[in-house]
């Protein structure tokens, strides 16, 4: 027995049936292809556009944070002033030592402030940030006291100011630094 399939013996109406099948079958995955194109076409677009709203409202959010940041250390640097009732004055005629560095005296007004960790202690047990106190020798700028320490749990004075750090020159012209530093492997 002969399975062998012919075309040639269909009949001309069976031979239209299939003409007509195959064409609407050709139409129809034309058809599903297109609608594919363009499903992934606005699928995509919607991810793109889905993606930069987002980033637009990270970036937002981290400009909220960073100036809330911002004021927060304004705040804070204002409460740590306010820790000390007099003026401020040095006495580069006399020297503590201060980590084996001979630093010159800093006063507020009749207190001595080298080594005297009563201040920056109490304002961080307050607000639980690190406060420090710098005196000027020169073009150096040594830390005298301090609330922070050391990886090792030392405190971290008779360090001085990194000449790189985007506070010193700032400092140098007599002005407050409000910002980021990078302390002892932390961030602050």
């Amino acid at each position: 027995m002969n399975t062998q399939f012919h075309i040639s013996r269909w009949s001309i109406g069976a031979k239209l049936s299939a003409g007509i099948f195959a064409l609407v079958g050709a139409v129809f995955f034309a058809f599903i292809l297109v609608l594919g194109y363009f499903s992934s076409r606005s699928a995509e677009m919607d991810a793109i556009r889905e993606v930069n709203e987002q980033t637009k409202s990270l970036s937002r959010t981290v400009e909220i944070v960073d100036k809330d940041l911002h004021n927060q250390v304004d705040i804070f640097s204002k409460i740590f002033r306010n820790r000390f009732e007099g003026n401020f004055s040095v006495d580069a005629s006399r020297t503590i030592d201060v980590e084996g560095k001979a630093t010159p005296v800093l006063t507020n007004g009749a207190s001595e402030i080298n080594l005297n960790f009563a201040i920056p202690d109490n304002f961080t047990a307050l607000t639980g940030v690190y406060a420090t106190v710098f005196v000027r020798d020169g073009d150096d700028f040594i830390r005298i006291t301090t609330s922070h320490k050391k990886e090792n749990g030392a405190r971290a004075i008779g360090t001085m100011m990194d000449r790189t750090h985007p506070a010193y020159q700032i400092m140098l012209e007599d002005k407050i630094y409000s910002g980021a530093a990078t302390l002892f492997g932390g961030q602050y």
